[in-house]
């Protein structure tokens, strides 16, 4: 490895830090530390294929870099609409959807209203399990909660 701007001379030996690839060649990729400190790494020395923009921790091991890849979860949780419990919107939904109850549950009155008026067709009980069913398969936040 070829440090190819020092910055702090003084930094501790088996440091983790946060850093970004700035370049790729075919001999190994320039990092960018947080401390402005740039590195040339050997692509032999990393157990992933760089591109720019990747975001990494470096780990200083005595002078050679240990270089971890960071990944970003996305649970992709839609939070906009009122929050209810998922379990209870389902059950809810699935055997009392023939009124509407689901629907009062998640704050949407208007809409159970309508539910009300119309259940003597069985439309709005065929609307309430295909919805309880949706609701199955709509992820849930950490406390078990879905947003409608």
């Amino acid at each position: 490895m070829i440090v190819t701007k020092k910055v702090h001379a003084n930094r501790q030996q088996g440091e983790l830090i946060m850093a970004k690839v700035i370049k790729v060649e075919h001999d190994g990729a320039t990092i960018v530390k947080n401390d402005g400190e740039l590195i040339k790494v050997p692509m032999s020395e990393f157990s992933f294929r760089p591109a720019v923009h990747d975001e990494v921790e470096v780990f200083d091991d005595n002078g050679k870099y240990i270089i971890n890849k960071l990944t970003f979860v996305n649970d992709n949780i839609d939070t906009s609409g009122k929050k209810v419990s998922k379990v209870a919107y389902i059950v809810l939904a699935i055997l009392l959807g023939c009124v509407g109850v689901h629907k009062f549950y998640a704050g949407k009155i208007g809409v159970g209203v309508v539910f009300v008026i119309f259940c003597w067709t069985g439309i709005p009980a065929l609307i309430g399990f295909i919805e309880g069913l949706v609701a199955i398969g709509k992820k849930a936040d950490a406390d078990g909660n879905i947003y409608l």
